[in-house]
């Protein structure tokens, strides 16, 4: 172990030597043989009043004591982020970088046939958040059914949250789920299921719609085996639906057409599924006005909080062209952005004709001028 460095001289020190002073400023005469007068001693100036130090600063200086130390040390620097390979690159976990913006992970004992089996991943086997679930209980099922048909099993997807960094936090975190998600696939059906992946991270031709992905998968990753296309389909959720995601985006169904492959919903493939679905929103069905207008003036409370008024103002809509008379909260309650707290609302307003936010504020339901002093509301909410 290293010698500890002798702290620098203390606000302490630097008092105790200005009390003692040496034989040349005191003006001792002890070598002259005359008495002679005693010349002014020299005064040494006085130091400045010591500060006291704050409880926070001592605590401070008993840590870095108890550390080790008389005094803080520097914090160290984080570490650099890795660098993005520049090389295709293959881990430990199977997984392969290639650069600019294209990952995959790669099975043997799913190349090599000629009818396949393609998936998107968000939205069409699982859902899309870390924590994920199966679009429905039939999906594992479903996917060993078509293995054991002879089916070659590959995902394409587009996660363009990784971008660049083909081995930063975000790549690392869509790596992980997907294992997870093949994981739990083989422990279903007790055995293995081979599963190929792609994934496309950035704007590029392996993007969907672009074919790049299937190109890709047809050269160098089924055993050279050519797919017949008559006999292989795409299932995916991106189908230029009003609920889809992106407002209507149409990736999977143009891949497929791209590809010419038979293109399939996933509750074509499924059956209906059990995560909470997107609904289109735009006219107003006028079945539900009132309600959709109480939930507006909750977004006209919620001024300065833009998430909690960005979730009112999407219920509101949500509601609003809701093709049937609301008769209860279970009527939106599989309905994506309809949370518990809104439907404890939906089931208030339903009871009472009113919000209590919207009572304390004194706001008449279906009023959507407030005065400023209604934002009191807001800790109702």
């Amino acid at each position: 172990m290293a010698p500890k460095k002798r702290p620098a001289d203390s606000e302490e020190d630097s008092d105790y030597a200005e009390d003692v002073v040496s034989s040349e400023e005191s003006g001792s005469d002890y070598d002259e043989e005359e008495e002679k007068p005693k010349p002014k001693r020299k005064v040494a100036p006085k130091a400045p009043p010591k500060k006291t130090p704050t409880p926070a600063k001592k605590k401070k200086a008993v840590a870095a004591d108890e550390a080790g130390g008389s005094g803080s040390k520097p914090t160290p620097k984080r570490g650099k982020a890795p660098k993005p390979p520049t090389e295709v690159t293959t881990l430990d976990d199977g997984w392969t970088l290639h650069p600019p913006f294209f990952i995959y992970k790669l099975n043997p004992a799913a190349q090599g046939g000629d009818k396949i089996a393609a998936f998107d991943l968000d939205g069409t086997l699982v859902g899309t958040k870390n924590d994920w679930k199966w679009f429905n209980k039939a999906v594992p099922s479903v996917l060993q059914e078509l293995h054991e048909d002879g089916y070659q099993l590959v995902i394409f997807s587009n996660q363009g949250g990784i971008k660049g960094a083909l081995s930063g936090k975000a790549s690392e975190n869509v790596r992980g789920r997907v294992d997870n998600v093949l994981a739990a696939l083989s422990k279903k059906a007790k055995k293995e299921i081979p599963v190929q992946v792609f994934i496309a991270t950035k704007d590029d031709e392996h993007r969907k719609p672009g074919t790049g992905m299937w190109d890709f998968f047809v050269q160098h990753a089924n055993a050279g085996v050519a797919p017949s296309k008559a006999a292989s389909f795409y299932v995916g959720d991106a189908a230029g639906r009003p609920t889809d995601i992106n407002s209507g985006a149409s990736s999977d169904k143009d891949f497929a057409a791209a590809i010419g492959l038979q293109f399939s919903l996933p509750e074509d493939k499924f059956g209906e599924g059990e995560l909470k679905k997107g609904v289109a929103t735009g006219e107003s069905s006028g079945k539900n006005t009132a309600m959709a207008a109480a939930f507006r003036q909750l977004v006209d409370l919620c001024k300065g909080e833009p998430f909690k008024a960005g979730a009112f103002k999407k219920v509101a809509d949500i509601i609003d062209a809701h093709p049937t008379v609301i008769t209860s909260a279970k009527d939106l309650s599989a309905v994506k952005g309809v949370g518990k707290s809104s439907l404890a609302k939906i089931t208030e307003f339903l009871e009472t004709g009113t919000l209590a936010a919207l009572q304390e504020a004194g706001i008449e339901a279906g009023v959507t001028r407030l005065d400023k002093a209604a934002e009191v509301g807001l800790k109702f909410i």
